[in-house]
């Protein structure tokens, strides 16, 4: 596995900011909340599988939120979580209209 470890991600706005795994989770967290679950051990867990795919995925040691929601997304699908994955796409889809 590659060993790249992420300090810092790159928003939108192509500002650079620290990485922390805690936002990964609180996004699936909400998703979860918005379909109609609240397994907080479930979002933690699905974030380490998250962390796992981005260290292989990603060459940067600098990813994009981009890239992480991306991963986000194939996670969630992969781990049969259907309706958590579409509260998600539909999360990120209502924020980029607002932005």
């Amino acid at each position: 596995m590659n060993e790249i470890q992420f300090n810092h991600i790159i928003k939108r706005d192509g500002s650079i900011v620290p990485f922390t795994s805690i936002r990964i989770t609180n996004a699936i967290y909400r998703a979860a909340i918005a379909a109609g679950e609240r397994d907080r051990a479930m979002a933690e867990a699905l974030t380490k599988r998250v962390l796992q795919l981005m260290k292989s995925e990603i060459k940067s040691d600098t990813p994009s939120v981009e890239e992480a929601q991306d991963i986000i997304e194939k996670v969630l699908i992969e781990a049969g979580q259907v309706k958590i994955s579409k509260a998600f796409i539909l999360y990120r889809d209502e924020r980029a209209r607002k932005r």
